[in-house]
């Protein structure tokens, strides 16, 4: 799903229910610390220091995922996905296993 107000956004749903928020790479959106796409990954530590780093599927090093420490646990997180520049491609917010999914669904 997307919407024309937040362009470069949408959401993955399943059985009726969002799962899953993306900004994706033309998204101008923020997180309410300031960090959107473009940001850099030593902005995104700054105040997600806690991440875990999982090397990218598609992309060489330095690309890589930042997950939260409670996306296993079921309830809402964060995951962030950075480019070989070191900035943010894109930010998903959601619930595993739709958090994680890389090409977007599954």
């Amino acid at each position: 799903m997307t919407s024309p107000r937040y362009p470069g956004v949408y959401a993955i749903m399943s059985k009726g229910a969002v799962q899953r928020i993306t900004l994706g790479q033309s998204s101008t959106v923020k997180l309410a610390e300031g960090v959107g796409v473009g940001s850099s990954e030593q902005q995104v530590m700054q105040w997600f220091g806690g991440f875990r780093e999982e090397a990218h599927k598609y992309e060489p090093a330095p690309a890589k995922y930042l997950t939260a420490p409670n996306a296993a646990s079921g309830s809402s997180a964060l995951r962030f996905e950075i480019g070989t520049d070191s900035k943010v491609k894109m930010i998903h917010v959601g619930l595993m296993p739709a958090l994680a999914y890389v090409e977007g669904c599954s």
